[in-house]
């Protein structure tokens, strides 16, 4: 069975958030990078926990979902750092 939508049904969280109680305490978790977030956030004094992967942990994962994805591409380690680190690798560009 196949769930149909359109793109533009799906919300996106930078929209949610606008509708979100303003009681407090409240708990948002985001994949958002910090500049995207709505500016209250930082003018307020606010309790905040920002988590940031570490970049090594992250090459070494994409170098594995690269090898998932494409059994037959013969990449190295050392490409997959080179591209990361240059920032032109489709697969890490989404926020960059």
């Amino acid at each position: 069975m196949f769930v149909s939508f359109h793109v533009d049904q799906i919300p996106k969280t930078h929209q949610m958030i606008r509708h979100l109680p303003t009681s407090a305490p409240r708990l948002i978790k985001s994949h958002l990078p910090g500049q995207l977030l709505p500016p209250g956030v930082w003018d307020k004094k606010i309790k905040m926990v920002y988590v940031i992967r570490n970049p090594k942990d992250v090459v070494v994962s994409l170098y594995y979902h690269y090898k998932a994805i494409y059994p037959n591409l013969s990449i190295g380690l050392d490409d997959v750092i080179d591209r990361f680190m240059k920032g032109t690798s489709k697969l890490t560009t989404y926020y960059f």
